[in-house]
């Protein structure tokens, strides 16, 4: 497929649409929206009560603003540059959770604007405005920068490192560095674009013979892939001395990747998407510890993160190697979660959200929307343009280190730049076709994006996966409502989930759980081994079952389930606490 010839070139309707008014109301647009949004949640409690990674990201975030800024003692096991952005706020201002939601919208109207110069670059500034327009009503990305999460920042930072790798002076090539640097300060596995991205300037072209020094030296390859390295380690390279300094081992910048990696690839994960491991309680605050725990346990000595990293690699490698078979059928899973229009949760639910927030309930744009539009633009671009080739580049190679981990939402979103101007480059080819009437070259286009989205809406079903509980962010909210105060709202959720998921292990566990705090023990019970005998190896539910238990004076069931729940999690500081103290009174 190739362009057609410009019969259009004074339509006035591409006119208006590459227009600075038109670029100017589409990032009104998107600060609308995103306001909007982070105005319709204060009205909900997930507003200011954080859980999982948010919770954790808080939490560091205060240690650091009250004078830890060293963030620890120990080598990183998150991704740390979005905790200190959040200490560096709380730090000037206060922890107000408004203003940092409105700081990363102000990220997510400036990630379009990008977006916009970034079609400009590669195509023209009609291709920009509408890619721009495209990311400012795509509805996952106004819900994951409404979130106290790290998306909004990472998806800037790296849209203007994709950005800056286009121009071709030597200080935009250090500049990229630096800032693909920093972006891998939020999202790990983004680090692979160093060396990448390093290679990229040895084999890009450069901008020609020119009689000054300084742009001279751009025609070589090799002072470009220095250049662009050279800011990439400038960022990176303090990072390493700090885990350093503090632990005594060398860690680049995280130690969890071994960890994730054996999540996403281990013999109880048949999905692809995040399933709890048997042993690790699934919460931020003891995943470290209990992957530490388990590691140690089985080789019998103590290990520096480092080690306990590379264990959960070779176990991960192990399993993949002996069960090919297996490996490849979640490989093929996770490939299709990764490119369907399905949003997998992680914290929050965002069609939950959908309930509350008006702005995500009208706005379907997403992945089923631009991955055909990209495959076409892709297309027509991929063999004269060298800026589309880059951002397919991009998208293969980020999609690749996703799929090799396992599947969230907020994984994925970091393609979705590159992916709005390459849809809004198949957008415009189509619509060129159609304006000249040559409507046989829409043919191939029509069948190859109706095949693309047709998978990207409908493919799931194909592999019979339930990727995630869709009761969890029902429990979630519920939870929160609880500890609000405003247990009516809570009963009412957790009753709306089983009602809906009537076979669900968190729905049944999340009101089993309730039930105990109205002090309804019996019915408590019922329902935790309800919600065992679906998932016998539910992260928390024997620990929930032998409160239940205890509360009725059950004391020798309680000490069975509390032991149950540290063979399911050898980490479980709390089960063995409660087992010795139920054992105590046993003894009496």
């Amino acid at each position: 497929m190739s362009c057609p010839a410009s019969a259009v070139s004074h339509n006035p309707l591409r006119r208006f649409v590459s227009s600075n008014s038109f670029l100017a109301g589409t990032l009104a647009l998107a600060a609308v929206l995103r306001v909007a949004h982070i105005l319709s949640l204060m009205r909900v409690p997930v507003f200011d009560v954080l859980i999982l990674d948010s919770w954790m990201y808080d939490e560091w975030a205060k240690r650091i603003a009250s004078g830890d800024w060293l963030g620890g003692q120990r080598a990183f096991y998150m991704d740390p540059l979005y905790p200190y952005f959040l200490a560096v706020l709380y730090w000037l201002f206060g922890r107000e959770l408004l203003l940092v939601r409105v700081v990363q919208a102000v990220f997510g109207v400036g990630t379009c604007a990008l977006v916009a110069a970034l079609g400009r670059g590669v195509a023209s500034r009609t291709v920009g405005n509408i890619a721009a327009l495209l990311l400012a009503v795509c509805r996952p990305a106004i819900f994951q920068e409404g979130e106290i999460e790290k998306t909004a920042l990472g998806m800037f930072l790296v849209t203007a490192a994709i950005f800056l790798a286009l121009r071709k002076s030597l200080g935009s090539t250090f500049a990229a560095g630096a800032i693909m640097g920093l972006a891998a300060l939020v999202r790990g596995n983004l680090l692979i674009f160093g060396p990448l991205g390093t290679a990229y300037y040895l084999f890009r072209s450069g901008p020609g013979p020119s009689p000054r020094p300084y742009t001279r030296l751009t025609a070589y390859p090799a002072v470009s892939a220095l250049v662009f390295f050279g800011g990439f380690l400038v960022v990176v390279a303090p990072v390493t001395w700090r885990n350093y300094y503090v632990s005594g081992d060398w860690v680049i910048t995280t130690s969890g990747a071994g960890a994730n990696f054996y999540t996403g690839n281990n013999s109880t994960n048949r999905s692809g998407a995040f399933e709890p491991v048997p042993f690790v309680r699934p919460h931020p605050a003891f995943e470290e510890e209990d992957f530490r725990a388990a590691a140690e346990q089985r080789l019998g000595r103590r290990l520096r993160a480092s080690e306990v990293s590379a264990y959960w690699f070779r176990q991960a490698w192990v399993h993949l190697h002996d069960h090919p078979g297996f490996a490849l059928t979640v490989v093929a899973r996770k490939a299709m979660l990764f490119w369907s229009d399905f949003e997998m949760p992680d914290g929050w639910d965002m069609y939950l959200l959908a309930r509350y927030s008006l702005v995500l309930a009208l706005f379907p744009i997403g992945m089923g929307w631009l991955l055909p539009l990209a495959i076409v633009g892709a297309t027509v671009g991929f063999r004269k343009s060298p800026e589309v080739r880059l951002l397919v580049g991009y998208i293969v190679t980020y999609s690749a280190t996703v799929i090799a981990f396992f599947i969230f939402s907020r994984y994925r979103i970091y393609v979705f730049p590159a992916l709005a101007v390459l849809a809004a480059l198949g957008l415009r080819w189509i619509i060129e076709v159609i304006l000249s009437h040559d409507l046989q070259k829409c043919v191939a286009a029509a069948l190859i994006a109706a095949i693309a989205g047709a998978l990207s809406f409908f493919g799931l079903g194909l592999t019979r996966v339930k990727p995630a509980d869709p009761a969890q962010g029902f429990m979630n909210l519920a939870a929160v409502y609880y500890e609000k105060g405003d247990a009516a709202s809570a009963e009412r959720l957790l009753g709306d989930a089983l009602a809906e998921f009537p076979n669900s292990p968190a729905a049944l566990c999340g009101m089993g759980r309730f039930q105990l705090a109205k002090g309804n023990w019996f019915l408590s019970v019922a329902l935790l081994r309800q919600c065992l005998s679906r998932n016998p190896r539910y992260p928390q539910g024997w620990f929930s079952l032998g409160q239940a238990y205890y509360a009725g004076g059950k004391l020798t069931e309680a000490a069975r389930a509390y032991q149950k729940q540290i063979e399911v999690v050898p980490g479980h500081l709390e089960a063995a606490r409660l087992l010795l103290d139920v054992q105590h009174q046993l003894l009496r």
